[in-house]
């Protein structure tokens, strides 16, 4: 079993089954857990123990399937789950952007390899705004330099696609790539 320093809040079901890889796909999902409890004021999972924090889970994104629980941990099948059935995370997070419930509906699913990965995270919609050509915090701040990417986090873009989706137009330039019009729509390219 993998050990973990996490939050109990945070902690992604597979730790909960044992697993014994350590994956992204652990990290991403507790980046997901403190999104939400930056959305809610509150921890989205709040439980004391490993069960605990499965059963908080469970009441939200139901019971996980024979497949999601291999998928978790092909080894496990000492815990047995009552039959929840999901509830909508727009329900749980109501005030919230419907991007960032997207966004969090990609990210907290059981099967680590479904979920979204770090580059799929930050090409989503939900960080558009962050891209927009003069944007600025609400105190009037710029940003600081985000889209410094390296050349291997660049190679990434490139070969999953979403480089023109990453790279904020008003920067293609300096990144070699053909200028484009403010406005372009670059989702549907």
């Amino acid at each position: 079993m993998l050990r973990t320093f996490a939050p109990a809040t945070t902690v992604p079901p597979e730790l909960v089954f044992e697993a014994t890889e350590y994956t992204t796909g652990i990290d991403t999902w507790s980046m997901g857990c403190v999104f939400a409890e930056m959305l809610l004021g509150e921890p989205l999972f709040p439980g004391e123990s490993g069960v605990d924090q499965m059963f908080q889970i469970i009441n939200l994104l139901g019971t996980p399937s024979p497949t999601e629980i291999k998928a978790m941990s092909p080894n496990y099948s000492q815990m047995r789950l009552p039959d929840i059935a999901p509830t909508p995370l727009s329900t749980k997070l109501a005030r919230s952007p419907k991007a960032a419930i997207d966004l969090l509906s990609k990210i907290l699913r059981y099967d680590p390899t479904q979920r979204l990965d770090p580059f799929g995270c930050l090409a989503h919609p939900y960080f558009d705004e962050l891209r927009q050509t003069g944007f600025t915090l609400p105190n009037n701040t710029r940003l600081p330099d985000l889209f410094n990417f390296t050349e291997s986090e660049l190679k990434i873009m490139r070969e999953r696609g979403i480089q023109d989706i990453m790279i904020p137009i008003s920067l293609r330039p300096q990144f070699g790539l053909e200028p484009l019009q403010e406005g372009t729509n670059v989702r549907q390219q």
